[in-house]
């Protein structure tokens, strides 16, 4: 049974990435060309403001959005995260109406749901029920989950802003592109322009 014990220690958020960057795929133009046409279908399909929801205004979402960042940061988090959690809060706002009073409940529940997708230590119910003062149970969350994957057909693989990142990166100058700054820079404008303005974008037909 010793041979089978793996003394290496669980990774943890903070660490820093777990796998280098990969030449063969950032070097590929086709990878990238894939990514800007899978993006398209990852678009929320309507303002969800106009043809959706009575209850919640723009503001009140960018006041989640900057609660889900901050949660984000508190965590360490990886970068693509927040991002994803957007992109699964904003799909979902266009598919089911949601009250006002239940609009942190769903940034807690996209927020869990993406960490368990995008890096190794998923965030956990317990963490987010804390995080929203225990205004929402671990029971809703869990049930909340179920129904957020339902209405979104199960749909877990968004393409955002963040899978760009190293492909745009890698072809700047690579004095430019390999500046651990302007990566960082580059992460912090795209998180902020996720909590800001929610503007519709047309999907292909």
């Amino acid at each position: 049974m010793e041979e089978l014990y793996c003394s290496e220690a669980p990774a943890t958020c903070g660490e820093g990435p777990i796998a280098e960057a990969d030449p063969a795929l950032l070097d590929d133009h086709r990878v990238l060309d894939n990514l800007l046409q899978l993006q398209a279908y990852s678009i929320p399909a309507q303002d969800y403001f106009l043809h959706i929801q009575a209850d919640i205004q723009p503001y009140m979402r960018k006041v989640v959005t900057k609660w889900m960042m901050e949660v984000c940061e508190e965590q360490a988090c990886e970068d693509q995260v927040f991002p994803v959690a957007i992109n699964f809060l904003d799909r979902f706002l266009c598919t089911c109406v949601v009250q006002k009073t239940q609009l942190q409940l769903l940034g807690a529940v996209c927020l869990l749901l993406a960490s368990k997708l995008r890096q190794c230590r998923p965030l956990s119910v317990e963490l987010m029920s804390y995080y929203t003062d225990y205004s929402v149970s671990a029971e809703e969350i869990k049930r909340w989950e179920l129904l957020l994957v339902s209405k979104l057909g199960w749909d877990l693989s968004p393409v955002t802003a963040g899978d760009f990142m190293d492909h745009l990166l890698r072809r700047l100058p690579s004095r430019i592109g390999r500046e651990p700054t302007v990566k960082r820079h580059a992460t912090v404008f795209v998180a902020l322009a996720a909590t800001g303005k929610y503007q519709m974008q047309k999907r292909p037909p």
